[in-house]
């Protein structure tokens, strides 16, 4: 097993008493979001749906590399990757202007 860091945004940090980030042994992105959702019940069900695809609107990262469209049982962790887990940004052209 490999010692990893998760980090959450802020929004989904009351799920686990505000903390930017913790420490997890995870062979796989799997593990480690199985290991969420039993240390925080309510979590990994705000980042995988039932079937256990990751969340349209969930974006994950293995230290800057975007795993979201792969399978988190493939995804394989090393000693001290950073696991990132981001929600999906939408919207216009931020330029504040129409048309």
């Amino acid at each position: 097993m490999a010692g990893v860091t998760l980090t959450l945004p802020r929004s989904l940090r009351d799920y686990w008493a505000g903390e930017p980030q913790v420490r997890l042994d995870a062979a796989t992105l799997a593990d480690a979001l199985s290991e969420v959702g039993r240390r925080w019940p309510g979590l990994a069900e705000r980042i995988l749906d039932d079937r256990g695809r990751v969340r349209p609107h969930i974006g994950l990262f293995v230290n800057a590399l975007p795993v979201m469209h792969q399978d988190p049982r493939e995804v394989r962790l090393a000693d001290g990757d950073v696991v990132r887990v981001l929600p999906a940004v939408s919207g216009g052209s931020g330029n504040g202007r129409q048309g």
